[in-house]
């Protein structure tokens, strides 16, 4: 549910709404994903191998397929910024698919440390050098292709992720002042700094991941009270389970749509949603054909 709220305010964070809002969303709506994976990954199950090609076969088959459906949609809409050569040698850059391979990579880099490292404390110390080191790139404007420069500062998200399961009572039994501390700290400090993890915007560092976790926590918070209206958690259940196709497929049907179309942008949300639904109809039949979930 959280996944399914968050990811419904990332496309409205993209949107021209009012940059105090934007940067509110953009505090949190990303370090949610990466802090989720760290909280459900069962670390446990796999051995290194086979959770390594886990990973490439759930992330990178998805990945491979959504990057060449929008680079088709890109070029029947005749936006130049997006082509083949570009995403090959640089990547994704701003586009919202950036978040894949930085997750991939940053779930292996953490499965690593998982695996070879035992001592709790010894963790910790590898997650303030990676946020360190994430932070060092940042202050020194060092851009890798790929959005690789994000991967330390995310990989320290999912380990914190991984950490904050140790509190799942407080989630399971919500507290308001939980919700209220959480949204508290998130609004002072995204209106006073801007994170943006696409660009590896995460300074000042130790300001900005307090609000990414107290986002995250409240986000969490606030769906553990809509579990009680069974309606509302179901719609957001869903669209939670389809983030991938929305963060793939929203920003370029926004530009297709604006391309071929002159609507009031209530109806162009609406006509995104609707090309959004056939698309997971579509992945789902795809995935029925092939008897397992390909996509």
């Amino acid at each position: 549910m959280a996944k399914g709220i968050t990811i419904i305010l990332m496309v409205l964070g993209h949107t021209s709404i009012p940059n105090c809002l934007s940067n509110f969303i953009f505090a949190f709506h990303m370090p949610l994903f990466f802090l989720v994976y760290g909280w459900c990954t069962n670390w446990a199950k796999d051995n290194y191998g086979a959770f390594v090609l886990k990973k490439l076969r759930t992330l990178g088959i998805p990945f491979l397929v959504y990057s060449v459906a929008v680079i088709l949609i890109a070029w029947v809409a005749g936006y130049q910024e997006i082509e083949w050569r570009s995403v090959l040698t640089n990547g994704w850059k701003g586009y919202a698919l950036w978040f894949v391979p930085v997750l991939f990579f940053s779930l292996v880099v953490a499965k690593s440390i998982m695996s070879f490292i035992n001592k709790a404390w010894f963790r910790y110390a590898i997650c303030v050098l990676l946020i360190l080191g994430g932070a060092f790139l940042r202050y020194r404007h060092i851009y890798l292709p790929w959005t690789l420069a994000t991967v330390p500062y995310a990989t320290c998200l999912v380990l914190l992720g991984s950490s904050l399961r140790k509190f799942q009572e407080y989630i399971d039994k919500p507290r308001w002042w939980i919700f209220v501390v959480g949204l508290v700290l998130t609004i002072v400090i995204s209106q006073n700094w801007r994170m943006d993890l696409a660009w590896n915007c995460i300074t000042p560092v130790v300001l900005l991941t307090i609000g990414a976790v107290s986002g995250t926590v409240m986000m969490f918070t606030f769906s553990s009270y809509l579990t009680k209206i069974p309606w509302v958690a179901k719609i957001l259940q869903t669209i939670g389970k389809e983030t991938f196709v929305i963060m793939a497929f929203s920003q370029i049907l926004c530009l297709a749509i604006s391309h071929f179309f002159t609507l009031n942008k209530l109806v162009e949300y609406g006509l995104m949603f609707s090309l959004l639904f056939v698309i997971v109809l579509i992945k789902n039949g795809i995935n029925k054909v092939f008897g397992c979930k390909l996509l």
